[in-house]
């Protein structure tokens, strides 16, 4: 195939998250676009600012009953808030970058 040149290149990707339970964690997943960002301009951020500058939206979510949400900034904001999905994010966008999954 031949290689497109592409300016600002988006993908969408499943991303597993570790969700805290009582006694361990639960695995979740929720679907993820990203938007490729140099790594140079992504060096030296935190966690949720990596995240922030990585994400486009997400997709296949759900509230405590499981009743499918829509994607929304108030959702965005809330799901940025929690420590396990911005992990789950970073090394989402990671594992897509690397076409590997991350090591442990």
């Amino acid at each position: 195939m031949t290689f497109k040149v592409i300016t600002n290149p988006e993908f969408t990707h499943t991303v597993t998250v570790d969700v805290p339970v009582d006694g361990g964690f639960e695995e979740q997943t929720l679907l993820a676009r990203f938007r490729f960002v140099p790594p140079g301009e992504l060096a030296g951020m935190n966690g949720r600012d990596y995240a922030d500058a990585v994400l486009v939206s997400l997709d296949d979510l759900a509230d405590a009953e499981g009743t499918a949400i829509p994607y929304s900034a108030a959702v965005r904001e809330e799901c940025l808030g929690l420590p396990w999905v911005v992990l789950g994010l970073v090394r989402g966008y990671n594992a897509a970058l690397l076409k590997a999954r991350l090591g442990n």
